[in-house]
């Protein structure tokens, strides 16, 4: 494209924000074109040397292209990628050879084989193969780890000069270096839900057609939640004023399927903990959380819930209506409830209370710690007040203060390896190297010698999973709650045009022998959940189950046995160890961990078919269980899963494991 065209063209998108009818060549082949562009000015961004060196302007060079493309032919799009190719300048010979990869998923994410595509002339997959050819480990100007074997810094200009609704060829620029960012160096690209072609395929054109910056944020919003991690974080002013900007007088969590009721501020009378909100100024709840659902990102299921919930506390300030339904079945609107950001931010923010504190029950004490609240120069006195005690509750359904590395050393008389990370490699993009990461030391002699009980849940993430890692080590150690976040890794920041930042898990983590922590989360030994019941009597049940006298005694093998309560309302004063329900002998999976074969042994004439699921909740498979029966597993891969049935209206659940 000629200069003056150029600047006419960019006059004219200065002035006004909307894409004059843009087209990327042949309109059925629109987003072919754009997606081949995409992944050739991306793939020299990080694979051409003078690119990489900072030697072009390869921003402004996906600009002209775009400029050249916008309007032109279809028989022009490959003038246009060859234009491309040799603004990134000639190859030289290099000393070396390419970089030997992996073929583990886990630690490989380059996948080229589309240089060779149908849709190239033989000119651009002659040029595009060269560039692999002399592909070698080198520095890039963009990129660099925020720690030695950390996840990545990716410096590039903004653009906030542009403002909030940036031309169409910004916003495609947006997509572009996300989307690229994403299929190189996000660790866990090999267990998305969806393809990354075809989430490009979905969401290009309503980016760069989007009719304003809400439309904008919102529909790249939706974008970054296809990538399936709870750190998917979306930042803009645009998006957080289409929100709104202050909060509620109450706190809800997502109990049994129901928006209920956890926490009120003192100036609100009519609402009640434990009340279930059925509708929210006057549309049904269901509706308002589908409407908010496909923009929250999440691992997960439950933790998407959890921010469908964080959305739902926000809105514009003033008056609003909810209608609940009460412990006792009815139902009451209440019209007097305000939005306030001041007023009502502590009840969403402080966590106020002990850090430790002593529990004593009729026949046993506990030492409690909120690992919330416990910051490292509290620990020599808490390790004072607690360490005599035969057991510790450590309740991380929080996010600590980063104490596990002061912890580790009263826990352990020997470092320990807590976790192997895959680290991408800034010098060669889509490659990532294992890291084993050792904690602790050897030096001290005030080494704990009781038991530990780790308490987490959906609220449990990133840094809260890591601690559970390096606490569940322990030996005797005894998780108790339900699946976490499913994000345990260092995040890694991106800043886009149209004053738009995004965020993202930069870091594998899994555990020692390679078992992953992403999506899965952790999973808990005895799994309890809160239930609606016990909210409205005041009762923390998983906390009162782990502080069940009888739970010391009972063996308990964490390695067969899970059990979902759903539908327990668990009394401290009157609980006894009758109340813990071992499912060993009504239902028995043999062998687990199991290869080929699994043999489900049923000795309940109240069981009739158990349910299997994969760690995403999908479910996998429906047994009929009213006589035992052995069942060919040998399509499954190896992993986790969970087997649940119903016994008596009770949910019940048990950890499989695939060799």
């Amino acid at each position: 494209m000629d200069m003056k065209k150029k600047l006419i063209l960019l006059l004219v998108f200065s002035l006004s924000q909307v894409s004059l009818n843009a087209q990327f060549g042949e309109e059925s082949k629109e987003v072919q074109n754009l997606k081949d562009l995409a992944k050739v000015w991306g793939y020299v961004k990080y694979f051409h040397p003078e690119v990489q060196e900072c030697n072009i302007d390869w921003d402004n060079a996906l600009i002209d292209a775009l400029m050249d493309l916008d309007g032109a032919p279809q028989e022009d799009v490959a003038i246009v990628l060859e234009e491309l190719l040799d603004k990134a300048g000639p190859l030289d010979t290099t000393p070396g050879a390419i970089p030997e990869l992996d073929d583990d998923p886990e630690i490989n994410n380059l996948n080229l084989d589309w240089l060779d595509s149908e849709h190239f002339s033989e000119t651009i997959k002659s040029k595009l193969n060269n560039i692999y050819t002399e592909s070698r480990r080198r520095d890039h100007c963009n990129l660099e780890p925020v720690f030695t074997d950390g996840n990545l810094v990716f410096e590039e200009e903004p653009y906030d000069n542009l403002g909030q609704y940036p031309n169409i060829y910004y916003r495609l620029l947006a997509v572009f270096r996300y989307w690229n960012a994403i299929e190189y160096f996000f660790p866990y690209k090999h267990i998305m839900d969806q393809d990354w072609d075809a989430t490009f395929d979905q969401f290009v054109l309503p980016i760069a057609y989007s009719e304003n910056s809400v439309n904008y944020n919102f529909a790249f919003k939706e974008m970054t939640t296809y990538i399936d991690d709870s750190h998917s974080f979306f930042n803009s002013s645009t998006f957080y004023q289409k929100q709104g900007s202050h909060l509620v007088p109450f706190v809800i969590n997502w109990i049994e399927g129901k928006t209920v009721v956890t926490d009120i501020d003192d100036s609100v009378n009519e609402l009640e903990v434990g009340d279930i909100i059925l509708s929210l100024n006057n549309i049904p709840i269901e509706e308002y959380r589908d409407s908010i659902y496909k923009y929250v990102a999440g691992s997960n299921e439950v933790t998407r819930q959890r921010n469908v919930n964080n959305w739902l506390r926000w809105g514009n300030a003033g008056f609003f209506e909810v209608t609940v339904e009460k412990a006792d079945g009815s139902t009451q609107s209440i019209t007097n409830l305000y939005r306030d950001y001041t007023e009502f931010l502590s009840l969403h923010t402080e966590d106020v209370g002990d850090s430790w504190e002593i529990i004593k029950r009729e026949d046993c004490s506990y030492g409690y710690i909120h690992m919330g609240r416990l910051e490292a120069e509290e620990i020599p006195d808490m390790i004072n007040d607690l360490w005599s005690y035969e057991t510790i509750v450590f309740d991380i359904r929080n996010y600590p203060n980063g104490t596990l590395w002061s912890l580790i050393p009263y826990l352990y008389d020997h470092s320990i390896t807590i976790a192997a990370f895959a680290t991408p490699d800034y010098k060669y993009a889509g490659q990532f190297y294992w890291n084993d990461v050792t904690l602790g030391y050897n030096n001290n002699n005030n080494i704990y010698s009781g038991k530990i009980i780790i308490l987490f849940n959906e609220h449990t993430q990133s840094q809260a999973e890591y601690t559970v890692m390096g606490l569940e080590q322990y030996p005797d150690a005894v998780k108790i709650g339900s699946q976490t976040s499913g994000a345990d890794g260092n995040v890694s920041t991106m800043f886009l045009p149209g004053q738009i930042t995004v965020y993202f898990t930069g870091l594998g983590i899994y555990y020692p022998d390679g078992t992953p922590t992403q999506r899965v989360g952790l999973v808990p030994d005895i799994e309890v959940r809160p239930t609606i019941s016990g909210i409205r009597n005041g009762i923390d049940e998983v906390l009162e189950f782990a502080l069940n006298c009888a739970l010391d005694t009972m063996i308990m093998d964490p390695d067969t046995m899970v059990v979902d309560p759903d539908t327990m309302i668990m009394d401290p004063d009157t609980m006894t160890g009758t109340d813990l329900v071992f499912f060993e002998d009504l239902m028995k999976f043999y062998p687990n961990p199991f290869d080929n074969f699994l043999q489900i042994i049923n000795t309940s004439n109240d069981i009739k078919e158990v349910n299997i699921f994969d760690v995403r909740g999908k479910l996998i498979s429906t047994e009929n269980v009213i006589n035992s029966k052995m069942i060919d597993v040998s399509y499954l891969t190896s992993g986790i899963y969970i087997a649940q049935w119903n016994d008596k209206n009770q949910l019940m659940s048990q950890k499989l494991v695939k060799h």
